[in-house]
């Protein structure tokens, strides 16, 4: 994914050898700490992962008919969410 955006990808690139000259030791070297340390590289992880996340379906089970939208109503107990594509939606609009 960071490939695909090369100046988010050189920001984080910067930010991991900014903290690697900070504790002068090898990047192997870092600890859970140290990588905490690194916000900007949290906020694309988590960027990434909303929009691919790990788990693409969820299922709820309904305690009650639901609509869904002005054309669809849900009278099923059980549904599952392609969380992929609602994200997609929610920025597509």
């Amino acid at each position: 994914m960071l490939g695909l955006y090369p100046e988010v990808q050189a920001k984080a690139a910067e930010e991991v050898d900014h903290l690697v000259e900070m504790e002068g030791a090898d990047i192997s070297d870092l600890t859970v700490e140290n990588l905490k340390s690194l916000k900007y590289l949290e906020c694309v992880l988590k960027e990434v992962q909303r929009i691919y996340p790990t788990a693409p379906f969820i299922g709820r089970e309904l305690s009650e008919d639901t609509k869904i939208s002005k054309c669809c109503g849900v009278t099923h107990k059980k549904m599952f969410f392609n969380v992929i594509n609602v994200m997609k939606q929610l920025y597509t609009v």
